[in-house]
């Protein structure tokens, strides 16, 4: 279920992209009706303050980060703790980054996942000037 702002007349996530999602997800978060997808922060209503981002993320400890770069490139991670700016790695194993590559609107979405290396223990990271997920020797997936 979709629940968009009454400010927000749409969002990069449709229902087809969220549908592509659902496998990768943890499978208590694939069950029929059990989680609600909800806007909690976008540039276009929120304005481009992390704080803001931070704030409207708080205690949210699943949450899918959907990013339209300018070229319109789709992707993204899905975080299992909260968004906080520690300035170290957090997260679990469960997170992973994703990519849906240029989207098309007649095209059905085809998601590239990328899922923890456990190679190191990188995969959220936040401080007050940035946020990503992935990564490692001092990179990030974004």
């Amino acid at each position: 279920v979709f629940q968009l702002p009454g400010h927000c007349q749409r969002s990069v996530l449709t229902k087809d992209l969220a549908e592509a999602l659902l496998e990768y997800l943890p499978v208590g978060l694939r069950l029929p009706g059990l989680v609600q997808w909800v806007l909690r922060y976008t540039p276009k209503a929120h304005g481009v303050s992390l704080a803001t981002m931070f704030r409207n993320l708080a205690e949210r400890t699943k949450t899918v980060v959907i990013i339209q770069d300018t070229e319109d490139y789709l992707f993204g991670g899905f975080a299992t703790s909260a968004w906080e700016p520690c300035s170290r790695f957090y997260g679990s194993g469960e997170a992973f980054v994703f990519s849906f590559g240029k989207v098309k609107d007649d095209a059905s979405p085809q998601v590239q996942f990328f899922p923890w290396s456990s190679v190191n223990e990188c995969c959220m990271y936040a401080d007050q000037q940035m946020f990503g997920m992935g990564g490692g020797e001092g990179r990030h997936a974004f």
